[in-house]
This record gives structure tokens, C-alpha cells and sequence, in this order.
């Protein structure tokens, strides 16, 4: 996902990879302690507050099936 708050300056566009998996093995564990405040599972329609508008969008076109593959967000149209 291309990114940026809707301003003009630099250090707020980015861009963040999301991928999905249908096989997992192990157990989920934070490996940087210092960035993550916790982990959990949660369904879709009872995702955590507060997350940050990106992550919702992406997680809510994941859960429709509406997500395209390269998928901008805060950009004009």
C-alpha cells in the first residue's frame, strides 16, 4: 500500500507491504517487544481501538474481497 497523511511532505509517504497466508506453523510471538504494545486475535468485525485507518482499510478489503493489489490511500483521485 502507497500511503501519505494528504500532505506534501516527504516522511509521510510511505509505503507498507500487507500479505496473507493459508498455512502457518508455530506460534505468533512479538519479536521486537519495544514496538509492539501486545498481541492478539480478533475477528474481523471486532477489530481493536485504536488502529490506525490504514490498517482498518486493508483489513476491511481483505475481509471483502475488495482489496486491489496495488492499493493507494490519501491520494486524490
Amino acid at each position: 500500500m502507497q500511503r501519505t497523511d494528504g500532505t506534501n511532505e516527504p516522511r509521510e509517504q510511505r509505503v507498507d507491504w500487507f500479505w496473507t497466508s493459508r498455512d502457518w506453523r508455530g506460534e505468533p510471538r512479538i519479536c521486537e517487544p519495544c514496538k509492539a504494545q501486545g498481541l492478539g486475535w480478533f475477528r474481523i468485525d471486532e477489530l481493536p481501538e485504536p488502529m490506525p485507518d490504514y490498517e482498518r482499510f486493508i483489513l476491511g478489503g481483505l475481509s471483502t474481497g475488495s482489496l486491489e493489489l496495488d492499493t493507494a490511500l490519501g491520494y486524490d483521485s
